[in-house]
């Protein structure tokens, strides 16, 4: 392309289209000396580097914004001197993509970081176009180099952000997901999300291929889920995966609704393996159902005297009615009403014994959890008769104050009931040096969606320094004590969704043992 022809020279049509269209000077120096000016003017002013080089690649022009940036002369960036401005780094495939666009004549594109005057180098977008004679000969080539410093900055650091995340969320486990609830389209899915569904990162995934890895008894949850997300505007629910080999994996689920201009119901939303997680907390739980159980039986070895005792009573019982009425069906006339009596005795002792025994055998049992509807204050109650011959030996005055309302509980009756027992002891046991032995239970509701239990007792009280101690496992301040207690008390509250806390009473007559829990319909909803 000649930029210096004359108007006469060429057509005006064609001088138009190869160098620009300015308006012929009235004034001054002939048309084609006018535009040559402008030109060069318009070639040094634009942001951007301009270069143009024989059909060879060896540099013919550049313009005065490359050599005020690199300090070069324009004799030293004449033929192949440019080269020397490419960092050395990026001269080896600065250099092979430029040959290769010459030897192909192709269009040339590279990213390179180039010298300024200081020493300082940056990136720079370098692009060039081959101009072609009417035979498709290559006649020159004419480029531009485009500063991207800044924006390569940001990529790289957006690109270590990435990895950043990407290498933590698959540490973590979780995987994130784009969906649309208008039509089930997965339109994104993680690495780690691949990872955790089984999946080839290759195809897109579809919601059909999700649903095959789901376990067949989760599958109907999961879909009514997924139906519900839009009205709620969230997700959030665990199932289980079945892996190709046949293992389970268990994930949990997590999403919120994105607003978008096309009004689709968008989710974003992370998918975590937890499967390390639930084989952790069923180890805790077993390990805890042991704990739990080697306390109950600590506490029959020290109620033994006390059950025996109670036992003994309806045994003996049995055993003089039963005599009694041996000797009546010996007469000659039986008063047969006498012996109804007599049996019918028997038989409420006969059931005494029976309900002892059970509640000795519920408290020694080692069954898993069973969560139910429970009426905290019947549980209460039946704790009481199961103390019974303790409080007796005690001479202690138990005062049970039921709430006004139900108490229904969603809990593991032994559980909570151990429980009771545990603080019921820990009162009586303060109650030893204590001229009023006097316990206070307290059933009540509390801000509607829970009901709250208070054990007070008119001992000793609790020291300030142990205060804080008080759920240490291990810590106690009873000789013999095994400090397993109140620690095992905290685990199987907070397990129910509870809380328990323990502290002085205000008149500083005693100490006060309070454990809260939601309501039955409560924690049916947390369960969920």
């Amino acid at each position: 392309m000649n930029f210096s022809s004359s108007a006469s020279d060429t057509d005006p049509t064609e001088q138009n289209s190869r160098i620009i269209d300015y308006p012929v000077p009235v004034y001054g120096d002939e048309p084609h000396v006018m535009a040559d000016r402008q030109w060069r003017a318009m070639v040094n002013t634009i942001p951007a580097i301009v270069w143009s080089t024989d059909p060879s690649g060896s540099n013919t022009f550049h313009n005065k914004r490359l050599l005020d940036y690199t300090g070069f002369s324009r004799e030293e960036a004449q033929g192949w001197g440019w080269s020397k401005m490419i960092h050395p780094d990026d001269e080896a495939k600065h250099g092979a993509a430029w040959m290769a666009a010459v030897e192909s004549g192709g269009r040339f594109e590279c990213e390179s970081r180039l010298r300024r005057f200081d020493g300082e180098y940056r990136w720079f977008l370098a692009r060039a176009e081959a101009l072609r004679d009417e035979q498709g000969r290559v006649v020159s080539w004419y480029g531009t180099n485009i500063d991207i410093h800044d924006r390569k900055l940001a990529e790289n650091a957006l690109q270590r952000s990435e990895a950043y995340l990407s290498e933590s969320l698959r540490l973590n486990g979780t995987g994130i997901f784009g969906w649309n609830a208008s039509n089930g389209d997965i339109f994104y899915l993680s690495d780690e999300g691949y990872r955790i569904f089984d999946l080839s990162p290759m195809v897109k995934p579809t919601f059909e291929d999700l649903a095959r890895k789901l376990h067949v008894d989760d599958l109907d949850a999961v879909l009514q889920h997924l139906n519900d997300a839009p009205s709620r505007g969230e997700l959030n629910f665990r199932c289980r995966l079945v892996t190709p080999s046949g293992d389970i994996k268990h994930i949990h689920v997590t999403g919120h609704f994105v607003p978008n201009e096309l009004c689709h119901l968008h989710f974003l939303g992370a998918v975590s393996d937890i499967t390390e997680r639930v084989t952790a907390e069923a180890l805790l739980q077993k390990l805890q159902s042991d704990f739990a159980h080697a306390s109950r039986i600590s506490i029959l070895g020290e109620l033994t005297a006390s059950i025996a005792h109670e036992i003994a009573q309806p045994l003996s019982a049995i055993a003089a009615n039963s005599e009694a009425g041996l000797r009546w069906l010996n007469r000659e006339n039986p008063d047969w009403r006498e012996l109804r009596d007599l049996t019918s005795r028997i038989v409420t002792n006969v059931r005494r014994a029976t309900d002892i025994i059970s509640r000795v055998r519920s408290m020694a049992t080692r069954a898993s959890p069973i969560h139910e509807p429970v009426s905290l204050d019947e549980l209460i109650r039946e704790a009481l008769l199961f103390l019974r011959p303790e409080v007796q030996a005690r001479e202690a005055q138990i005062l049970h104050h039921v709430a006004s309302s139900d108490t229904l509980v969603h809990a593991d009756r032994t559980q909570i009931q151990q429980v009771v027992v545990n603080l019921l002891l820990n009162a009586m046991h303060a109650l030893e040096n204590s001229p009023t032995r006097r316990i206070t239970i307290r059933t009540e509701m509390e801000k509607a969606t829970t009901v709250r239990v208070s054990i007070e007792d008119t001992g000793g009280g609790i020291s300030q320094e142990n205060l804080p101690r008080l759920f240490d496992s291990f810590f106690t301040t009873k000789s013999g004590g095994m400090g397993i207690g109140l620690p095992l008390c905290k685990s199987i509250i907070e397990a129910h969704g509870g809380s328990i806390s323990g502290q002085n009473r205000p008149d500083c007559q005693g100490a006060r043992f309070v454990f809260a829990l939601p309501l039955a319909h409560e924690a049916s909803v947390l369960d969920k």
